[in-house]
């Protein structure tokens, strides 16, 4: 999606990205792409047009056709900032592909930032062998904690609601001083129970698909 100080939602020049590969590999060569424009009030100048990519529901197995293209949209379509929001590896045997696949996603200009979905939670992998994994090809792993990049877009990303242990810590809550929040979590289920009182982020995104 991209971010616009503009007022609307929808538009044929939006510039963004979701990527969703079907969890039981019923349709492997599934790639759903969808553009969307997200106005923000009070937007810098120098932000309007900030693309931000999301990959959400990958379950790697294999660099193929499918995650070749998504690579190869995510630097056609010059996104600033690319989220994983879970399931991005569902089993111990995909690690190679998995450490491949952050390879190629992470070491550019491109900020790249993680969260943790269920499967991610099932596989026999440690969560810190998770992150030191995203460490090592520059993506940071977020799970209850925050983070801020290009000097004003602040993320807040959750662990996942069905597999981990959400903490809505306040620290968490939308800044006043970042002119972009953004909320990560994996089961969109989560944002039912967000209290009222935790705030208003710009762009909220889930996956779980």
């Amino acid at each position: 999606m991209r971010i616009t100080r503009r007022n609307f939602v929808f538009g044929a020049g939006a510039a963004a990205l979701a990527v969703v590969a079907d969890a039981t590999c019923v349709e492997p060569r599934w790639l759903h792409i969808t553009q969307h424009d997200v106005p923000v009030a009070g937007l810098p100048r120098a932000l309007d047009g900030y693309r931000i990519a999301q990959i959400t529901d990958a379950h790697l197995r294999q660099i193929g056709t499918v995650e070749e293209r998504i690579l190869r949209e995510i630097v056609h379509r010059d996104a600033a900032l690319v989220v994983l929001t879970g399931d991005t590896i569902d089993q111990s045997s995909s690690r190679g592909v998995f450490e491949e696949f952050c390879r190629n996603l992470g070491g550019s200009r491109r900020a790249v930032v993680a969260t943790l979905g269920n499967w991610e939670h099932h596989v026999r992998i440690r969560i810190e062998s998770l992150r030191d994994i995203y460490r090592a090809h520059g993506i940071r792993l977020l799970i209850n904690e925050t983070a801020s990049f290009d000097g004003a877009v602040r993320v807040a990303a959750t662990d996942d609601a069905i597999g981990g242990r959400v903490v809505l810590d306040p620290s968490m809550s939308p800044s006043a001083a970042a002119p972009v929040n953004i909320f990560l979590t994996h089961s969109p289920a989560l944002l039912d129970r967000v209290p009222g009182r935790f705030g208003r982020f710009d762009l909220t995104l889930a996956g779980h698909t």
